[in-house]
C-alpha cells in the first residue's frame, strides 16, 4: 500500500502506517514495510520523471511562455527579449 501511496494516490505514509496500526499490527515490522514500500514508491517516482519529466516540462512550458507573449503583445507591450 505504501508504493501506491508514494507512486498514484496522494496519501502520507505516515497515514496509512497510523491506521495500519490501529488494526493492531506489530510495530517494527510495519515501519520496516511501510519504509521499504514507500521507498520503493518514490524511486518509480523518480525515474519515470527522469526519463519522461523533461520533454513534458519542455512542452509545458514552451506552451505556456508563447501564450504569455501572446497575451502581452496583445495588450500593446513588447516583451524584452535576452
Amino acid at each position: 500500500m505504501t508504493i501506491i501511496a508514494g507512486t498514484i494516490i496522494p496519501i502520507g505514509s505516515p497515514v496509512i502506517v497510523a491506521a495500519a496500526n490501529t488494526f493492531g499490527l506489530p510495530v517494527i515490522p510495519l515501519a520496516v514495510v511501510a519504509t521499504v514500500g514507500f521507498t520503493i514508491g518514490i524511486t518509480i517516482n523518480y525515474y519515470v520523471a527522469y526519463f519522461l519529466g523533461r520533454p513534458y516540462v519542455i512542452k509545458k512550458v514552451s506552451r505556456q511562455i508563447g501564450r504569455s507573449n501572446e497575451a502581452v503583445e496583445q495588450m500593446g507591450y513588447r516583451p524584452k527579449t535576452m
